[in-house]
């Protein structure tokens, strides 16, 4: 995905589960008054899924939660696969899908109680996270073609049923 490594060292293959990276937002948010890389970060109690240990980096933001969402700040985990339900992204050449099946035999090689599923190109999930988007862009366009003169309300229910 070419996330920018900003600041520290990116997670190493066989990394102990203890060592963590943060991404820009989390940094900015919780310690930008100095450098995190090399604290520790404490979980809270009541939680068993937040990310806890030494902060090994810095990343860049992502826009995980859609195109119009600001960055949220996170912690990703230095160990392969956390539970409950990993997310790979996998950049290839050409059809994405095509590569289905060679990438469950390696997940599986490194992971065989691991399933995979759910495959997609990237554009899917971009096209996903913008459908609202388009939707309401649409529904206005069309509100205003039909209530062409100002002033004027568009009913959306009425015409709609048109």
């Amino acid at each position: 995905m070419q996330i920018p490594l900003l600041a520290g060292a990116a997670c190493k293959p066989a990394s102990a589960s203890s060592h963590i990276v943060i991404n820009r937002a989390f940094a900015n948010k919780y310690m930008s008054d100095t450098s995190p890389v090399g604290h520790q970060l404490s979980g809270a109690s009541y939680n068993d899924f937040q990310p806890q240990g030494i902060i090994r980096g810095i990343a860049g933001d992502a826009r995980e939660e859609g195109l119009n969402t600001q960055p949220v700040p996170t912690v990703y985990s230095c160990f392969s696969a956390p539970d409950p339900f990993p997310n790979y992204l996998v950049r290839t050449n050409g059809d994405p899908m095509a590569l289905t099946e060679t990438v469950r035999r390696r997940v599986h090689e490194m992971e065989p109680g691991r399933s995979v599923y759910g495959f997609a190109p990237l554009q899917q999930h971009l096209d996903d996270a913008s459908t609202e988007n388009r939707l309401r862009t649409t529904l206005l366009t069309l509100c205003e073609r039909r209530m062409p003169h100002p002033g004027s309300r568009c009913a959306p229910h009425r015409w709609l049923r048109q």
